[in-house]
């Protein structure tokens, strides 16, 4: 079995700089994903939603009790780190819904990192699709539902941040927004955490609409512009009063005590919460362990197993991190740990950052980074609490 292993993770760690796989394994989940939002219909309570000050909540407001804003429901996404609204008419009868980011492979080599994306769907048609599943949940069946989804469904805009570093060398090479994207409409909604936000739309697609597809298509469109308002940047900044890090008695993937008392002793801990399932978490620990070999003053790196329930799963971990390099210390979640990630981590890798008395700074960074990403994001975090 470790042979096998060992011969995946030299061919992972040999692909971590070749974006153009990366993007199309993540675009096939991304679908997979997708699929199964639209069929069943109650992710709109998935994002924990806060309205700004500005928001003016209402008491009618339709089925989900969000905050709204010139007719539309207003979605935060957290772990995003972006806002958006769709209207009350199109959503309520799901014929605009959204999605985490998912797109093909681009010609032009410039992926974003994530992000999320708005669709259009013909009237009636997730119904349609979700009774067909109902009816004959097999893999056959699953295909044809994601190609039919592929095949019918439009995008509208989306809202995708790119590596900052890296926008910034395209830019200066002499490439347009247009260029990168691969739309005509875009803006840029901010910066932050080493990442560029932009809101971007595609042209109108009525390629193969009947008369009624197109009429509801085209409807749909026209309510774009006043979505596009809507479109926003959440601005973070160092974490409120009670955001604070479960106190934990563990040990490490070598059986060695570790404790919340880690933290004392330094201005910030990095901790990257990982599973030995996870290809892009393991892609990136060749960073990781750069990143730990040069650390600034008064801050320390430490991983997190988020799967390593059994002997099998901690020995897998640490032929990992002997493969890969990555020698910093690597937890073994107690309960108090195992709790924390259920309730709050919703993707892996996802990297945290912790102050000196427990108290977690800024918001999560989701998803695998290259080393200057890192640095610049743990650059930024420790602006917060020096």
């Amino acid at each position: 079995m470790y042979n096998r292993v060992k011969h995946k993770l030299k061919t992972l760690i040999s692909l971590k700089k070749d974006g153009a796989a990366m993007k199309k394994k993540l675009f096939t989940f991304s679908l997979y994903c997708l699929t199964l939002l639209c069929m069943f219909v109650c992710a709109a309570c998935a994002f924990e939603s806060r309205p700004p000050a500005e928001v003016e909540e209402v008491a009618t407001a339709p089925l989900y009790n969000l905050p709204v804003r010139d007719g539309q429901y207003i979605f935060e996404d957290e772990y995003m780190g972006v806002a958006f609204g769709i209207p009350f008419d199109k959503y309520d009868v799901y014929t605009i819904y959204y999605g985490q980011l998912g797109m093909p492979d681009k010609p032009n080599n410039m992926p974003p990192l994530d992000g999320i994306q708005v669709f259009f769907f013909p009237p009636d048609l997730l119904q349609e699709l979700g009774d067909k599943y109902t009816n004959d949940p097999s893999e056959q069946t699953a295909n044809e539902v994601t190609q039919t989804l592929i095949e019918r469904s439009r995008l509208l805009y989306s809202i995708q941040y790119y590596s900052a570093g890296l926008w910034d060398s395209w830019t200066q090479a002499g490439k347009t927004i247009a260029e990168i994207t691969g739309n005509a409409e875009n803006e840029e909604l901010g910066r932050q955490d080493g990442r560029v936000y932009i809101y971007t739309e595609p042209a109108s697609d009525e390629q193969g609409m009947d008369a009624a597809e197109l009429a509801a298509y085209r409807e749909v469109l026209a309510a774009v512009p006043a979505m596009r308002k809507n479109a926003a940047m959440l601005e973070r900044g160092a974490a409120a009063g009670g955001n604070v890090f479960p106190e934990f008695s563990a040990s490490d993937i070598y059986g060695a005590d570790i404790g919340s008392d880690i933290f004392a002793a330094y201005d910030l801990t990095m901790i990257n919460v990982w599973g030995t399932f996870c290809d892009p978490c393991i892609m990136e620990m060749p960073y990781l362990a750069e990143l730990a070999a040069d650390m600034p003053p008064g801050t320390q790196l430490i991983g997190l197993v988020g799967d390593a329930v059994d002997k099998d799963t901690i020995e897998l971990a640490q032929l990992i991190a002997e493969e890969t390099g990555a020698a910093f210390p690597h937890i073994v979640p107690d309960k108090a740990l195992f709790d924390y990630l259920n309730y709050y981590i919703v993707a892996y890798p996802t990297t945290l950052f912790i102050d000196t008395n427990g108290n977690i700074v800024g918001e999560q960074v989701i998803g695998a980074q290259n080393l200057d990403q890192y640095e610049e994001i743990l650059d930024k975090r420790l602006k917060y609490v020096r």
